[in-house]
C-alpha cells in the first residue's frame, strides 16, 4: 500500500524517477522461476459498487483484464472478465509481480519482477515464465506491446531518470530510444507502431523509434497515456486539480476533458478493445486501489474488484 501510493505522488505506475540505480540493462533470455502459475483464487472480485457516476455499465465489456493485486500481501499478476468475474491469479512467488500488459493477440504476457528488476514474459494462464530482460541493478519497468506482437517497450532508470528503450521478445535487439536526460515513462506504442507515446511527469509525447520526439498535450503534470484502438483518443492521468484524475483528449491534444471526480484520486486508465468504455484504479475506497470500469465518458463507474488491498495497473485487451 505504501510503495503504492508513493508511485501515485510522482506518476502512479512508475518506480519513481528519483530512485538512484546502477547502470545497466540487459537482454539476454534468463531462466522461468518467476512465480507459480494458474491457481485460481475466489476473491470479491465481480461486486457492482457503483462510483460516483452512479449507474452501471452498459458498455461493451468483452475481453480480458489482467493486472496486479496485493490482496494475498506480496503484489501478484492476476486476470479476470471486464465485468470481474472469473478471477484468476497467475503468479504466486514471494517476489513483487507488477506492471502486466497483454499481447495484441491475447496469448501472452508481459511483466515486471520487482525483485529482480527485469522484464518477464508469460502465457495468459500463468505458464512458461521466463526473464526478458536482466536488470542488472538497474530497474526495468512498465512494459509495453508493440502493435504486431514482436517487441516490447519498457523504462529503465540506469541514468537516474527513466529513459524509454525497446527490446525483441526473444531478448535480442535491445535500443535505448530517449537519453535519460529527461524523463520519459509509461510508453504505449501508436496503433501504426511509429511511435511510443510517453509520460514526461509534464505533458504528454509521442517519441519515434529514431528518438524524435513530439509534444502533444495535456495540462502539464500528465502520466500513463494511452491512445484508444483507432489512434484518435488519448486517455492519461493527471494531477492538475491537485489530486490525480482520468482525462481524455484528442490525439492532437485538443479538446481535453475531465473524467473522474475520485477524493482519494484515479490513474492508470486504459481503453476498451472498442474504445466504448474505460478502466482505471481508484483510491478512494475503503479497501484502498480499487478498479473501475466506466463508460468513455466517465459516466456509470462500478468498482468491480472490491477486494483487500491495492489492485492497480490494469491492462484491457
Amino acid at each position: 500500500m505504501l510503495l503504492l501510493l508513493t508511485l501515485l505522488s510522482c506518476t502512479a505506475k512508475d518506480p519513481c524517477s528519483t530512485l538512484n540505480c546502477d547502470s545497466g540493462t540487459g537482454g539476454d533470455t534468463g531462466s522461468s522461476t518467476g512465480g507459480d502459475t494458474g491457481s485460481t483464487t475466489s476473491g470479491d472480485a465481480g461486486s457492482t459498487t457503483s462510483g460516483d457516476a452512479g449507474s452501471t455499465t452498459s458498455g461493451s465489456l468483452d475481453g480480458l483484464v489482467v493486472f496486479s493485486s496485493t490482496r494475498t500481501g506480496a503484489s501478484d499478476i492476476y486476470s479476470m472478465k471486464p465485468d470481474g468475474t472469473e478471477l484468476t491469479r497467475l503468479t504466486t512467488s514471494d517476489d513483487y509481480e507488477m506492471d502486466p500488459a497483454l499481447s495484441p493477440d491475447g496469448s501472452r504476457i508481459a511483466y515486471v519482477d520487482h525483485s529482480q528488476a527485469s522484464i518477464w514474459l508469460m502465457d495468459v494462464d500463468g505458464g512458461n515464465q521466463a526473464e526478458l530482460t536482466d536488470g542488472g541493478g538497474s530497474w526495468n519497468y512498465q512494459p509495453a506491446w508493440s502493435p504486431d506482437g514482436t517487441q516490447i517497450a519498457f523504462g529503465n532508470i540506469a541514468t537516474g531518470t527513466m529513459a524509454l528503450w525497446v527490446v525483441n521478445v526473444d531478448g535480442s535487439g535491445l535500443t535505448q530510444i530517449t537519453d535519460g536526460s529527461t524523463y520519459r515513462g509509461m510508453p504505449d506504442w501508436s496503433p501504426d507502431g511509429s511511435g511510443l507515446l510517453c509520460g514526461g511527469l509534464d505533458y504528454v509525447y509521442k517519441v519515434a523509434l529514431d528518438s524524435t520526439e513530439t509534444l502533444v498535450g495535456g495540462t502539464g503534470v500528465d502520466s500513463a497515456p494511452r491512445w484508444n484502438a483507432d489512434g484518435t483518443m488519448i486517455i492519461f492521468s493527471s494531477t492538475s486539480t491537485g489530486t490525480a484524475e482520468i482525462y481524455s483528449m484528442n490525439a492532437d491534444g485538443t479538446d481535453i476533458t475531465q473524467l473522474t471526480n475520485d477524493d482519494g484520486g484515479a490513474t492508470n486508465p486504459d481503453w476498451s478493445p472498442d474504445g466504448s468504455m474505460i478502466i482505471y484504479t481508484s483510491w478512494g475506497g475503503k479497501n484502498g486501489g480499487e478498479l473501475y470500469t466506466a463508460h468513455a465518458d466517465g459516466s456509470g463507474a462500478v468498482d468491480i474488484t472490491n477486494a483487500p488491498g491495492d489492485d492497480d495497473v490494469p491492462d484491457w485487451r
